[in-house]
């Protein structure tokens, strides 16, 4: 009885504050739930541009860089850094390859590679393609430099895929031996019965 006496007296005196730490811890929790749900409403929103844009293009409509444009400034005012302007930023990439426009679409790989660095290792996969992508844009270019020091990286997916590209970089400068050597890696990295065949005639076209 004491007990309650005094736990009851205590209330009392201490009201206001244990009314105020209430509302604090009421107001955060749903802070928290309004706030999940509008990330993933924005996800959603994103989400929805990006595959209508990825639509019109497996169906092979006409679809030009104003439209790539358009779903990036859509999904910009969503979120700039959703995955989805990752991606929709790699579609627009591919169109500028696509059309011959190569430093435009290596300033779109890397404006979407620069994203993707700062979300960790969630994404390495997606990460290294993109740097893959970059690679085979620069030795395009021949800009065997900054392709060499994307291959420097760790490739934990892609590891063969690395090394065909070290090699037709000391293919193209002529270093046939170091070439044979990455060659040699990358083969023994594949897994893929196609990528093994295409590895074998690389290697063959050195002699």
């Amino acid at each position: 009885m004491n007990y309650l006496t005094s736990l009851f007296n205590w209330v009392k005196e201490n009201y206001i504050k244990v009314s105020i730490i209430f509302i604090l811890i009421s107001l955060l929790y749903f802070s928290f739930i309004y706030w999940n749900h509008l990330k993933d409403q924005k996800a959603e929103n994103s989400s929805q541009i990006y595959i209508n844009l990825f639509n019109k293009i497996s169906e092979g409509s006409e679809i030009s860089l104003a439209d790539h444009k358009e779903a990036l400034l859509k999904i910009e005012a969503i979120d700039p850094n959703s995955i989805y302007y990752v991606f929709t930023k790699s579609l627009e990439a591919k169109f500028l390859a696509d059309e011959e426009n190569l430093i435009g679409a290596i300033e779109s790989y890397i404006h979407a590679k620069n994203i993707l660095d700062k979300k960790g290792s969630d994404f390495n996969f997606l990460s290294e393609i993109i740097n893959l992508r970059l690679v085979q844009l620069y030795i395009q270019i021949e800009n065997y430099e900054a392709a060499k020091s994307l291959l420097s990286l760790d490739f934990i997916t892609y590891g063969s895929e690395k090394y065909i590209f070290l090699g037709d970089i000391l293919k193209n400068q002529n270093d046939l031996k170091s070439a044979r050597e990455f060659y040699d890696r990358a083969l023994e990295l594949s897994v893929d019965q196609a990528q093994e065949t295409f590895i074998k005639l690389k290697i063959s076209n050195l002699n």
